[in-house]
């Protein structure tokens, strides 16, 4: 296996299904406009994206979150308010649920953050065997 591969694939995994998405990723998913999306977090307390420098990246429970108002709002034909009452009940079902977004949201921002330290260390070892060469 050489340090290219290795870094190919330490990059790719950087990526995974449990990464943060951008709102133009989470909007391709929900096949959805970005503005809808920034709407909609006026609107639903639920939804808390980590912002960083002006961007803003969704959990997967965001996600699922997202998924779920636009069920109620565009096929079953709820009003914001209507979706509003219908997630503060389900929070009072569950007053867990969410509470750990904005935990996980950093916890994955630091293990990226750690997988690109990987990614420059594996291009500095490269570098230094290319000139060993």
């Amino acid at each position: 296996m050489t340090i290219d591969h290795l870094i190919d694939k330490v990059e790719k995994l950087s990526k995974s299904k449990e990464a943060l998405k951008t709102i133009g990723e989470v909007a391709d998913i929900l096949s959805i406009d970005p503005h809808v999306i920034r709407f909609w977090e006026s609107k639903f307390q639920q939804i808390k994206p980590y912002k960083n420098k002006g961007i803003r990246y969704y959990t997967n429970q965001d996600i699922e979150t997202l998924s779920e108002i636009k069920k109620f709002l565009y096929e079953e034909g709820y009003t914001i308010k209507g979706v509003q009452q219908l997630l503060s009940n389900a929070r009072i079902k569950n007053p867990y649920m969410n509470i750990t977004n904005q935990d996980l949201s950093e916890c994955v921002l630091i293990e990226r953050k750690e997988i690109e330290k990987m990614i420059e260390q594996f291009k500095s070892i490269r570098n230094k065997l290319k000139s060993l060469n």
